[in-house]
């Protein structure tokens, strides 16, 4: 979830991970978002940020599915 936007050219947003709820830098940080699709959706929404670790650990779980 984003917690302070900054607009200038340096984009330096300040987010936080959804999942482990650390802080995350745009620009410093590894940040992942996810955007999810409904059937009746007729566009992708934001649904997660994440950070690089748990955004790994997700990957695994989905291939641990297949």
């Amino acid at each position: 979830m984003i917690i302070q936007k900054d607009t200038t050219i340096q984009r330096k947003s300040i987010y936080k991970c959804d999942r482990c709820k650390a802080t995350l830098e745009r620009g410093k940080d590894e940040i992942y978002t996810i955007f999810v699709k409904g059937p009746e959706d007729k566009t992708a929404k934001k649904k997660w940020d994440l950070c690089e670790r748990d955004y790994r650990a997700l990957e695994r779980g989905i291939e641990k599915k297949k």
